[in-house]
C-alpha cells in the first residue's frame, strides 16, 4: 500500500469533514464550528493549530471565543489576553468577558484610555464600560454611554446585535422587562439570544414565556 506523507500538515477528521490543522483553513473551520455552537470540535482543531502557529492572534482569539461561549470563563480569559499580547488589534476583545467576571476596575483601565485617545470602541466594550461605571457608582457616566449606544447605528450586523443585547439588559436595570424584550427581538444572531437565556443579567426574564420562546 502506497502511503503519501504531507510534511508539516496534520489532518484532522471532524464530523466526516477534513480540516488542515496547521493551515489557515483550520481557522475558517474553527470559526464555522463556533458559529454552529460546536465548541468542543472547534477547540480540538485549535489545540492542533495554535502550537504550529504560536504567533496567530486569531487562533488565540477563536480559542477564547470557544471557551467563552462554552462558559469556561477563566480559560477564555487566558486566550483573550494571549490574542491581545500577540496583536494589539485584539486589545479590547477581553472586555466583555471581564464584564462577566465583575472586573470593573480592569474594564475602566482598559477602555477609558481608548476613548481618551479617540480610538474606535465597539458596542461590546462600551456596554461593559457602562456596566462597570454602574457598579462603581458612577451612574451619570453609565447613563451617558447607554444613551449614546441607543442613538448609534452600526453598519455591521453583529455590532448592531450586540448593541441591542446591551440595551436589553440595561432596560432591566430599571425593571423595564417589556422594553428589554423589544430590544432582544431586534437581534438576528441566535447565539446572543441563546446566551441570554442562561445569563445572570437576564435573570428577571427567566420565567417569562415570551423570553423563553425567543431564546430557545
Amino acid at each position: 500500500m502506497r502511503r503519501i506523507f504531507l510534511a508539516g500538515v496534520l489532518v484532522i477528521i471532524m464530523g466526516g469533514q477534513f480540516c488542515l490543522a496547521d493551515t489557515p483553513a483550520a481557522l475558517e473551520k474553527a470559526s464555522e464550528l463556533i458559529s454552529n455552537h460546536q465548541y468542543d470540535a472547534a477547540i480540538a482543531i485549535l489545540e492542533q493549530y495554535i502550537p504550529a502557529n504560536p504567533q496567530s492572534a486569531q487562533g488565540y482569539f477563536l480559542m477564547a471565543q470557544a471557551y467563552h461561549w462554552k462558559k469556561e470563563l477563566y480559560k477564555a480569559r487566558v486566550y483573550y489576553f494571549k490574542a491581545a499580547e500577540t496583536d494589539g488589534q485584539y486589545r479590547l476583545s477581553v472586555v466583555p468577558l471581564l464584564d462577566e467576571l465583575n472586573e470593573w476596575e480592569n474594564i475602566v483601565n482598559i477602555v477609558e484610555p481608548e476613548l481618551r485617545a479617540g480610538n474606535q470602541v465597539g458596542p461590546s466594550a462600551l456596554g461593559a464600560l457602562a456596566t462597570a461605571y454602574r457598579h462603581l457608582k458612577q451612574n451619570k457616566k453609565s447613563a451617558k454611554l447607554i444613551e449614546y449606544l441607543g442613538k448609534t447605528k452600526y453598519d455591521d450586523q453583529d455590532d448592531e446585535d450586540y448593541k441591542n443585547y446591551i440595551l436589553a439588559y440595561a432596560n432591566l436595570w430599571n425593571g423595564d422587562t417589556a422594553a428589554a424584550k423589544e430590544k432582544l427581538k431586534l437581534i438576528r444572531n441566535r447565539g446572543y439570544l441563546q446566551y441570554a437565556r442562561t445569563h445572570e443579567k437576564f435573570k428577571a426574564l427567566f420565567q417569562d414565556p415570551e423570553f423563553l420562546e425567543m431564546t430557545k
